[in-house]
């Protein structure tokens, strides 16, 4: 993982607005973060950087987060520690449950009010710093 302070965080969604939006309040808290529309652009960038945090919508054309981390996990060896946290508005009960299987983390329901994202990924990388 890198040696900042705070971290990389890669923010992977469809929507711009929730990108932007998410990007400023984690950079705001003094995170590096790289966007991307879709896992297939986070797969591209993982040959070049390795982020502490992937925040991932589970919905999205082309490639999902699902579909992300596993990939990922079964793809990237030096990028098997990477932490996901999952994002997502209206989905299946199914979903929900392989997707906290996934990330053994609460998933974030995306709303107007992301701060419950901000605390997640500060938690985690305090607790990463610790055992690190």
């Amino acid at each position: 993982m890198r040696n900042t302070t705070r971290g990389l965080v890669f923010v992977v969604d469809d929507c711009i607005v929730c990108r932007t939006l998410f990007k400023l309040l984690l950079q705001k808290e003094g995170y590096e973060i790289k966007t991307f529309e879709n896992g297939e652009q986070v797969l591209i960038e993982l040959r070049s950087h390795i982020p502490d945090i992937i925040v991932t919508d589970i919905e999205m054309p082309t490639m999902d987060g699902l579909e992300l981390c596993i990939k990922i996990k079964e793809e990237f060896p030096l990028a098997r520690q990477v932490q996901f946290i999952f994002m997502y508005t209206n989905i299946s009960e199914r979903s929900i449950k392989k997707a906290e299987r996934l990330s053994k983390r609460p998933l974030i329901r995306k709303t107007f009010f992301p701060l419950p994202l901000v605390d997640l990924v500060n938690k985690i990388l305090i607790e990463y710093h610790r055992t690190g």
